[in-house]
């Protein structure tokens, strides 16, 4: 019998990835929770759910939940083996802009995950936390998980990512359903989120526009390709986990905002452009790094994507998806 994955957050970008990648083996069943109702709009949901429709051992439910507990099927959560929740808003600048939303999205909608993997009780319960966690401790090297102490939260969002490990780390002890808080650094690639910085360089670069760099060189970030995030997270779906713990969810070491955008740049035929430096906004941190000394010893070493590969890919992508969007008459960002 294969495994019961409930993947929410499903036309997401981590989790239509997560979602493709695990379809890929019989050993899963997939099932995939959505409202198509993202921080960047519906757009690029709806996309990712198109291109996962075809696969025989997925199911995708377009489910909203931050609806009341009532109101949620609760056979869906029956027999699962485990549940990684994906589903939330994220993007420091839009939590910012919006607090209630990100609240409802990121906190109340937790409540209810938790109520209900509560009552069917799977095997595992996976959920993504978030590298600014952590606020601006990475300055001084690698960070390990147990350095996030919930003082040095630099923006809204960042404090519902804190809440839900709160929330998380208390109700592990009260069902003792092993769970991990996955704290992903910088995840990027295909499909990926509009409102971070290699997705609005892309768009730049391609007209010509000139970019800024919040602080020197725009700061440092672990960058961790999508699909080294994904097949970290079948590994630890596949692991023998106990109690509750935070996992640093990176791979390779951290490289200037510039350097990635100069990859970028090459990745797309590009050979100059204009840039400046400007103030780094307060809830922006100057620099993310991961110790991920935690994560290997559950499931060994792991061998980062190269930024260029990772790029050249991306770019190939970005220059067919957006040509396709605007044939389409679909683009809002």
């Amino acid at each position: 019998m294969p495994k019961k994955i409930l993947i929410t957050g499903a036309a997401g970008f981590i989790g239509m990835h997560l979602a493709d990648y695990l379809t890929g083996n019989p050993e899963y069943e997939v099932i995939g929770v959505d409202n198509y109702d993202g921080a960047n709009g519906k757009e690029l949901p709806l996309k990712r759910s198109q291109l996962l429709e075809k696969k025989r051992n997925l199911k995708i439910i377009n489910l909203d939940l931050r609806d009341n507990i009532n109101e949620i099927p609760n056979h869906l959560f029956e027999n699962i083996d485990t549940v990684v929740h994906l589903a939330a808003w994220p993007g420091v600048k839009n939590g910012e802009q919006q607090p209630y939303i990100y609240y409802q999205n990121n906190v109340s909608a937790f409540g209810n995950i938790l109520e209900l993997v509560k009552k069917f009780s799977p095997e595992k319960f996976l959920f993504a936390s978030s590298s600014s966690v952590y606020g601006g401790k990475s300055l001084n090297g690698g960070v390990t998980e147990n350095l996030a102490d919930g003082l040095n939260l630099k923006s809204f969002y960042s404090g519902t990512k804190w809440a839900n490990e709160i929330m998380a780390r208390q109700f592990e002890r009260l069902t003792g359903i092993p769970t991990i808080a996955l704290r992903f650094f910088t995840v990027f690639g295909t499909f990926g989120r509009p409102d971070m910085a290699y997705w609005k360089f892309a768009k730049k670069l391609v007209q010509g526009d000139p970019i800024e760099f919040w602080g020197k060189d725009g700061g440092s970030r672990n960058f961790t390709h999508v699909t080294d995030a994904v097949q970290i997270l079948e590994k630890l779906i596949r692991s023998n986990l106990h109690g509750y713990r935070p996992l640093n969810i990176a791979t390779g070491e951290p490289v200037s905002t510039k350097q990635m955008c100069d990859t970028l740049a090459n990745s797309l035929n590009i050979n100059s452009y204009r840039h400046s430096e400007v103030i780094r906004p307060i809830f922006d941190v100057e620099s993310t790094w991961a110790n991920t000394a935690e994560l290997q010893s559950l499931i060994g070493v792991t061998h980062p994507t190269d930024l260029k590969v990772a790029m050249n890919e991306f770019a190939d992508w970005y220059l067919e998806f957006m040509q396709q969007m605007k044939i389409e008459g679909e683009l809002s960002w």
